[in-house]
């Protein structure tokens, strides 16, 4: 048999963001701040970071040399995206053991960029009027091909290949520069300077799902590999030759492209019922990557001095290996009664603050468990979550704190000397409780 699928989709998006900015930053009370304000001066506002720095609260005036606005108008950027796509998709039975499935989509993205000019005026500080738009349209055919194999009536093989695109973008603020200052740029950006080309993913992935123990277990097995080209990475402040013939300096941050990618590895997960009591669930991953040529690391130059030291490194904020196992018990003691208890151990391997792979959060095990009696009218459970106090993060990024910028903020102030920071979000201590509900 074939079955076939056609549609056509539609989608407007309008927005408006900061590109980079200032950490956390607060305000005194009102009162504190009204005789300034009421003279025109800059109000006085507190970085909460920079105490632990060694400065104290007292040095910790953020205001004084970041003004009341939170972004050079570089930083700013507005983008309207128009994006339409036919689809199309056939699926046939070869044989009785045997399908194929075939997808076509060809989308077109209608994107218009945009910035904002300088602020204006004393305090409070005016956003400047928008800018014109740079505007370009990326099209892209993009196939999907999935074989689906049942050689018998417990096993399921699979094995798909498709391409994936994230669009172009625009850098406004290279607009107004000349064709030469703009091929300065492109040489530091792997080649974009206002349009920056589509990034582009090829994937491959195979799995086998097995129903085993004569029914009483399933497994599921996926390996997967995506390489991408093409990437697009954040380039803070590029240089080029000013029209005095002075070297000049960017502020702010542009798309760069041309980087290179690999994500590969293997994903499994299980369920096996050991009797009529107990069962068990498992899964295990191994999630790999490599940043390849071409990549250009903010994180690399800022902490290394070397955009190209990434080369070999691996993404960030996520764990290589990981991996649980639970075990459920469950036992009916009366007719409208059960009582059950589960226990899951959780593991979550080593996870990098940044792709320079310095701070690290280390490994971590997790124990629950819970137990209880669930009835037709109520249910009364008994639980314990980290119960041995496992202090590994949930997760952490490197930030950069640019309250240290020379000036205020946007009057065109280059020298970001603000501190660098790893925001940890840390682990939930361990939890004992009763829950109770009752249905009615």
């Amino acid at each position: 048999s074939v079955r076939w699928m056609v549609g056509y989709s539609q989608l407007d998006m309008e927005w408006f963001t900061q590109v980079i900015g200032n950490l956390i930053v607060y305000y005194p009370s009102s009162e504190d701040n009204a005789a300034r304000q009421a003279a025109g001066d800059m109000p006085v506002c507190y970085n909460p970071y920079w105490p632990f720095s060694g400065a104290g609260l007292a040095g910790s005036n953020a205001c004084g040399a970041y003004g009341d606005t939170t972004s050079n108008n570089n930083d700013m950027k507005w983008d309207s995206i128009d994006n339409s796509a036919f689809y199309a998709a056939i699926e046939a039975d070869i044989t009785d053991n045997l399908t194929v499935s075939v997808d076509i989509r060809r989308q077109d993205d209608d994107i218009t960029s945009g910035g904002v000019g300088a602020y204006t005026g004393g305090f409070p500080k005016t956003l400047g009027a928008v800018t014109a738009g740079q505007n370009g349209e990326f099209s892209r055919t993009l196939p999907r091909i999935i074989l689906d194999y049942k050689p018998n009536e417990d096993t399921t093989m699979y094995f798909s290949y498709s391409e994936g695109s994230l669009p172009g973008t625009f850098n406004p603020s290279l607009a107004t520069l000349s064709a030469s200052q703009q091929a300065e740029i492109a040489v530091q950006t792997g080649g974009a300077t206002v349009e920056v080309d589509e990034e582009v993913s090829e994937n491959l992935e195979f799995g086998i799902k097995k129903t085993i123990l004569d029914g009483r277990g399933f497994i599921s097995v996926a390996l997967y590999d995506t390489d991408l080209t093409n990437v697009h990475t954040p380039f803070f402040s590029p240089t080029y030759t000013g029209d005095d013939g002075n070297q000049a300096i960017l502020s702010g941050n542009i798309t760069s492209q041309g980087g290179e990618a690999s994500l590969n590895g293997i994903e499994i997960d299980g369920t096996v019922i050991l009797n009529d009591l107990w069962s068990l669930d498992f899964t295990y991953a191994i999630n790999d990557s490599e940043i390849g040529e071409g990549f250009q690391s903010a994180d690399t130059f800022d902490l290394d001095g070397d955009r190209n030291k990434v080369k070999g490194n691996m993404f960030s904020r996520y764990p290589k290996n990981s991996g649980s196992l639970s075990a459920n018990y469950s036992k009916e003691v009366s007719a409208d009664r059960e009582m059950f208890a589960r226990m899951d151990y959780i593991y979550t391997g080593n996870m990098y603050a940044s792709n320079a792979m310095h701070a690290f959060t280390g490994s971590g095990s997790k124990f629950n468990l819970r137990g209880g009696i669930d009835t037709d009218t109520y249910r009364i459970e008994a639980y314990c979550t980290n119960c041995f106090n496992d202090n590994q993060p949930k997760g952490l990024q490197q930030l950069y704190d640019l309250s240290g910028i020379t000036g205020g903020f946007g009057d065109g102030a280059t020298n970001a000397a603000g501190m660098r920071i790893v925001s940890i979000a840390l682990a939930d201590k361990r939890t004992i409780g009763i829950r109770a509900s009752y249905k009615f």
